[in-house]
């Protein structure tokens, strides 16, 4: 028995003892794999652009899937694009991704699973939050005081409990977790600012507050610095600044009547003010450039900011050209069908113009009150809507595509970019913009309400008018 044991392990030995087997490929401990499917996708690729603007992607094949392979050194944030549509997303070494959704219900059928998938899914549901939020703006508002601190009270807990819950075991996210935090936190703050004025304009009653209401804005510091990179932050210190400036004394005589810009430039410090101050100095310039105090304000913010200034200044002057009464400037550009339509053609109607471009998320957020607005005036030859993109020549076709798919009554024409006519003569630097001129062919507001404003009222009051 013991010389067939011995046979056997000599055996094995030898069978052994030939070439070595291959040696199997190193795994990148940076890999990142990002697979799926598409239901209706609605072009053939799926994009991943990385927080150092670098982008891979993948040919999404007839039955929707896709799948992508990266390498990542660190945590980091990135986005992930599929047609006109995108989702932020976050990846580190090692992630696994699953993703599902539906181009057509982009942002409520994105969904992840496997490793990595926590924050992934935090994201995509904070952004869906924010969307529903805004819908339902004027039912939150409208509840009563103590319903409406019931409801975002409890909307605050349960965003930081899936918070803890999405990042729990995932390293590298660490302060943008925190961030998230105060995001959320911040947020909160500034619903409790809003509710009075915001309740009004949802039910026209007044609410009557204690004298405690506001005690809350003292647990937070307005002078964080650190804190300025979070948007909501800055949203908040704002509506504080406007709450505490109604009543301000300033102490500088020369900036008495100057309330808001008063209070924040004597009660902030540091880089909080400087900010502050751009804003609202910003906000002066380009919401109210006709107004008397505009003017003051620009003159003391001089000293200021120098640098700043002298760009606002710049601006201010050009914005006086452009007072109600004063003949629009023409401009003319080809439409979506090639001819060439100028502004004076409609001369005898009042003209609503939107300036946008396909790569403007706050001028896709308008669309579909564009659509409404549009509609609203359905058969009333006395209105015309015109859009004017401004997308470069390289993104004409994705303009085209967009304009036939979002399939707007409104005049669809091509500005080829900021360097025209246009944007020259109205000083446009930023969109989305809105116009609206009479039918004598006269400015009526260079800086129009936006459709998810009041511009159904400004124009039905207007068209009253004739």
């Amino acid at each position: 028995m013991k010389n067939f044991i011995y046979l056997i392990t000599a055996a094995l030995l030898v069978s052994c003892g030939g070439e070595e087997a291959p040696k199997p490929e190193p795994v990148d401990p940076n890999l990142v794999k990002i697979g799926g499917t598409i239901t209706n996708p609605v072009d053939g690729m799926v994009y991943i652009e990385l927080e150092d603007n670098t982008v891979d992607s993948a040919a999404v094949d007839a039955k929707g899937n896709f799948a992508i392979e990266l390498s990542v050194k660190k945590a980091m944030s990135a986005s992930f694009h599929h047609g006109h549509e995108m989702s932020a997303m976050l990846l580190a070494p090692g992630f696994d991704l699953n993703v599902t959704l539906d181009p057509n219900m982009f942002d409520e059928t994105i969904k992840y699973a496997g490793k990595g998938s926590g924050p992934n899914n935090f994201l995509a549901q904070s952004y869906l939050m924010e969307e529903k939020a805004a819908e339902n703006k004027d039912a939150l508002y409208g509840k009563s005081l103590t319903e409406f601190n019931n409801e975002i009270d409890q909307a605050k807990n349960n965003q930081l409990t899936q918070l803890d819950q999405s990042f729990q075991d995932i390293s590298g996210f660490e302060s943008l977790a925190q961030e998230k935090k105060k995001e959320i936190e911040y947020n909160w703050a500034y619903q409790k600012l809003s509710y009075p004025d915001q309740h009004y304009f949802a039910t026209k009653e007044a609410v009557t507050l204690d004298s405690t209401y506001y005690s809350f804005v003292n647990d937070f510091d307005l002078n964080n610095e650190a804190d300025l990179v979070i948007n909501n932050y800055k949203l908040f210190l704002l509506a504080v600044a406007n709450k505490r400036a109604s009543d301000y004394v300033a102490k500088d005589e020369n900036i008495k009547d100057l309330k808001l810009y008063a209070y924040v430039k004597e009660n902030h410090t540091g880089a909080v003010k400087e900010k502050l101050l751009n804003y609202v100095v910003q906000g002066a310039v380009y919401d109210m450039p006709y107004e008397p105090n505009t003017e003051k304000v620009l003159a003391d913010f001089a000293t200021v900011n120098p640098e700043v200034h002298a760009k606002l200044k710049g601006m201010y002057d050009s914005f006086q050209a452009l007072k109600p009464g004063t003949v629009a400037p023409d401009f003319k550009f080809p439409s979506l069908a090639g001819d060439s339509i100028a502004l004076s053609d409609y001369k005898g109607k009042f003209v609503y113009v939107d300036v946008w471009a396909t790569w403007c998320n706050p001028c896709l957020a308008e669309i579909p009150f564009l659509k409404e607005l549009v509609q609203s005036f359905e058969g009333n030859d006395q209105i015309v809507f015109m859009q004017v993109s401004v997308d470069e020549a390289k993104d004409k076709s994705k303009w085209e595509e967009m304009v036939k798919e979002e399939n707007i009554n409104a005049v669809q024409l091509f500005a080829d970019g900021w360097n025209n006519e246009l944007c020259k003569a109205y000083a446009i630097n930023g969109i989305p913009r809105f116009i609206l001129v009479g039918p004598d062919g006269k400015i009526i507001d260079a800086f129009a309400s936006r459709p998810s404003a009041n511009a159904k009222s400004l124009i039905e009051l207007k068209l009253k008018s004739i």
